[in-house]
C-alpha cells in the first residue's frame, strides 16, 4: 500500500511539473477542466446527487472552468467570483462544520460544489496567467503545511482537533504547521526574485503580510481537509473515490487546496 501510494504521488508530482511549466495555457486550462469534473462528480456521490445528476453537475463544472478563461470579461468578474467563495470557506463552512449541519437540499449541495470546485479551478488558472513559480509558492503551503502537520502530530500529537469528524488530526499538528509555514514564507521572502509581487517582497513590512497571508492560507486548508471528511463521514466512505491508487478519490487529494486557491487568487491578484 506505502509503495502504491508513493508510486501514485511521484506520478502525480511529475505529471503536474511537466503540464505546470511545459503546457501552454489552453491545455493549462483543459487540464484544469478535467480534474475539476472529475472532483464535482465525486462531490456529487458526497452530497447524493444522482448518478445522472452528479453527472450534468460535473459538465457544466467543466465546461465553466473551460469557457470562463477563454472569454474577454471585466478582472472585477473574477475578483467578485473569488469572493464569494472565499466568504462561503470564511463564514458557511466553519458554521457547518460547528454544527455538523450541512442542508442536505440538491440545490445547496451543488451550488456549494460550484463555489468549491469551479472557484478554485479558475484561480488555478488565473494563478498561473501570474506566473507558474507563484502557483508552487502557492501550492507549496498546502504541502508543508500538509506534512508538518503529520509529522508533527504524529511524533507530538495528545490533543485532537475535530475528534467527530477526522479524529487523527491533533492540535499540535496544527501548531507544527503554522510554525513550518511561517518559515515557509520567510524563505520565499528572501530568496524569491520576482515571484511574489513586490509589495510582499520589497516594501519594508511586507513580510508581515505575506506571513499572515500564507498562515491564513495554512488554517483554510486545514478547514478544507476537515470540510471533505465531515462529507465522507456523512456519506459512509472512506473515500472520495478510488481513482488514485493509494490516495482514494481527486478531491482526497486536492480538499485542503480548494479553499486555498480562491482566497490565494483573491489576495495576491
Amino acid at each position: 500500500m506505502l509503495v502504491t501510494r508513493a508510486i501514485t504521488a511521484l506520478v502525480m508530482i511529475v505529471g503536474l511539473a511537466c503540464v505546470l511549466f511545459l503546457a501552454p495555457r489552453a491545455l493549462w486550462i483543459v487540464f484544469c477542466a478535467i480534474f475539476a469534473a472529475g472532483a464535482a462528480h465525486e462531490w456529487g456521490r458526497l452530497v447524493g446527487l444522482s448518478r445522472t445528476g452528479g453527472a450534468v453537475f460535473a459538465m457544466a463544472i467543466a465546461l465553466y472552468v473551460a469557457i470562463l478563461p477563454t472569454l474577454d470579461l471585466p478582472e472585477i468578474y473574477g475578483q467578485v467570483v473569488f469572493a464569494v467563495s472565499s466568504a462561503f470557506w470564511i463564514f458557511l463552512v466553519p458554521y457547518w462544520l460547528w454544527k455538523s449541519a450541512m442542508p442536505a437540499s440538491p440545490g445547496i449541495a451543488m451550488v456549494s460544489g460550484a463555489l468549491v470546485i469551479a472557484a478554485a479551478a479558475t484561480a488555478l488558472v488565473a494563478l498561473r496567467d501570474a506566473g507558474t513559480w507563484f502557483v508552487l509558492a502557492v501550492l507549496g503551503v498546502i504541502w508543508v503545511s500538509d506534512s508538518a502537520a503529520y509529522f508533527v502530530g504524529s511524533a507530538l500529537g495528545r490533543h485532537k482537533l475535530a475528534p467527530g469528524i477526522s479524529p487523527g488530526k491533533t492540535w499540535e499538528g496544527v501548531a507544527g504547521a503554522m510554525v513550518f509555514v511561517a518559515l515557509y514564507s520567510t524563505a520565499w521572502v528572501h530568496f524569491s526574485d520576482g515571484v511574489l509581487p513586490v509589495a510582499f517582497t520589497g516594501a519594508p513590512m511586507g513580510w508581515v503580510m505575506l506571513m499572515a497571508i500564507m498562515l491564513l492560507l495554512a488554517g483554510l486548508g486545514i478547514y478544507g481537509d476537515l470540510f471533505e471528511s465531515y462529507l465522507k463521514r456523512r456519506a459512509g466512505v472512506k473515500d472520495s473515490g478510488r481513482i488514485l491508487p493509494g490516495h482514494g478519490g481527486i478531491l482526497d487529494r486536492i480538499d485542503a487546496l480548494l479553499p486555498v486557491l480562491p482566497v490565494a487568487a483573491l489576495l495576491f491578484l
